[in-house]
């Protein structure tokens, strides 16, 4: 892919371009054609769909095993710790004046979350060998955390428990405006709070300031 570039690049002996700078003019690349979307990056002329690929491995090889299910997944699991500890919080309030909570945050730490999650976890991890067999991976962090990426965790109050005792509070996720599925709730992005209360009861009572950093 190297030599690739830099043949269409037209740079010879000294002047070719190393790994890390031929990454850095992709990452140009990407951002000049998000600042303006109709209009050709220059940058990314040198670039072949193939290379595209090769390059969005990388990164995803890097965020895999720095915030995703090559690293320590428990670990990574309980940073989130104090977050899932909110999020459960928000949706057992009964305050009503409270309609909204927003955190703002990088990519790592939003992949960080989507393992706790246990979401975007494939069958074979991601290898420096196995990227022939990887085109239908899920941990793709062009898809995960693509630029102004963000996830809403949308409470329904189940208001009629008068007359249907049995219902109980529903929460909607949606990741980039769109319902995605957490295991164990409806397809359409739509669960109810008790399957959250579930799958996150050992964070419940926690003391966070050591359970966070714990492998266990």
């Amino acid at each position: 892919m190297l030599n690739q570039v830099n043949d269409k690049a037209g740079l010879l002996g000294s002047e070719r371009l190393t790994a890390r700078q031929t990454r850095t003019l992709w990452e140009i690349c990407n951002f000049e054609q998000l600042w303006s979307s109709t209009t050709p990056a220059p940058f990314c002329g040198l670039f072949s769909p193939h290379n595209n690929l090769m390059l969005e491995y990388f990164e995803d090889l890097d965020y895999f095993y720095n915030t995703g299910y090559g690293g320590p997944r428990r670990l990574f699991e309980n940073m989130n710790c104090l977050l899932i500890q909110d999020l459960l919080g928000f949706l057992d309030t009964s305050d009503q004046t409270e309609n909204v909570r927003i955190y703002s945050t990088h990519s790592t730490a939003f992949q960080l979350f989507m393992v706790t999650l246990g979401l975007f976890d494939g069958d074979v991890p991601l290898t420096a060998a196995n990227f022939n067999i990887q085109a239908n991976r899920q941990w793709r962090s062009s898809f995960i955390t693509p630029m102004a990426t963000n996830l809403a965790a949308i409470r329904y109050k189940y208001l009629i428990k008068k007359f249907c005792p049995g219902g109980n509070d529903e929460v909607l996720f949606l990741m980039n405006e769109k319902p995605f599925l957490i295991p164990g709730c409806q397809s359409n992005g739509l669960c109810n709070v008790n399957v959250i209360r579930q799958r996150s009861s050992r964070f419940i009572g926690a003391n966070c300031a050591t359970f966070a950093c714990s492998n266990n």
